[in-house]
């Protein structure tokens, strides 16, 4: 009787069935770039507005909008802080579409 040499903590081998197809990866692809430069811009005005005190937002029936520092502390501080929530979120969606279009598996590495 054989026995197969194994250790209990050993990455298994991913199955070739868990891989997506190529025009699969190439819209996942395109997808997380777009969020990734949609992000880029959002992070760099919540980067800008921490450091000027100034932030500009801008909405599809509102139109554009300055939130002060010196003027309005407690609108500023939300709407920053919600900024750097968006950044996040979206940002980490983008992350995992890259993942997922670079290495072409859906399911990460444990």
């Amino acid at each position: 009787m054989v026995r197969k040499a194994t250790t209990p903590n050993a990455p298994k081998a991913p199955d070739p069935n868990d891989r997506i197809g190529l025009l699969a990866r190439a819209v996942v692809a395109l997808f997380g770039l777009f969020l990734a430069v949609l992000e880029l811009s959002q992070a760099l005005a919540v980067g800008t507005a921490l450091f000027t005190g100034r932030l500009r937002v801008s909405g599809f029936r509102t139109g554009s909008h300055s939130y002060l520092w010196d003027e309005r502390p407690m609108a500023f501080s939300v709407h920053t802080l919600f900024g750097v929530i968006e950044v996040l979120v979206v940002g980490y969606i983008a992350w995992q579409c890259l993942r997922i279009s670079a290495t072409g598996v859906i399911k990460p590495p444990k």
